[in-house]
């Protein structure tokens, strides 16, 4: 799953639209943990 969230964030800053939300948080959590 990490590699297919690297590519999506490749061509992305965000994971969902222009701005920082709550998926950002929550994948940074999870990855972290």
């Amino acid at each position: 799953m990490l590699t297919v969230l690297g590519r999506h964030l490749q061509e992305r800053e965000y994971l969902v639209g222009d701005r920082l939300s709550v998926a950002d948080f929550n994948a940074a959590y999870v990855m972290a943990v």
